[in-house]
């Protein structure tokens, strides 16, 4: 029973995927990968789409971020100290990720 479920599965998943396969799998066009030189749409729109979403996740953020440093007592937060190079490091990497591909466009 479970082996006739499992023939069934693969020869449908191999039925279904063959046209992807066909046409986009083994087209050269869409195997590269590159920048994008298209139009592009300005922050409104983006903000417009995502707007909301980015409101009440930042929100939430900041809340939780505020409650955190509200309940750390700063001597806690010495065991971080090995550490500082690492996270300013890690920081810098995050900063330059937001801002690099801003420029970029």
């Amino acid at each position: 029973m479970t082996g006739g479920a499992l023939a069934v599965l693969i020869g449908a998943s191999l039925l279904f995927y063959q046209p992807f396969t066909h046409w986009f799998l083994l087209d050269p066009t869409y195997t590269k990968v590159s920048l994008w030189t298209g139009g592009r749409s300005d922050i409104t729109s983006y903000l417009t789409h995502w707007g909301v979403f980015l409101f009440f996740i930042v929100s939430w953020m900041i809340w939780e971020t505020r409650q955190w440093l509200a309940g750390t007592p700063v001597s806690s937060l010495r065991k971080l100290r090995p550490y500082r190079d690492l996270i300013l490091v890690g920081l810098a990497v995050f900063l330059l990720n937001i801002g690099g591909p801003a420029k970029l466009g």
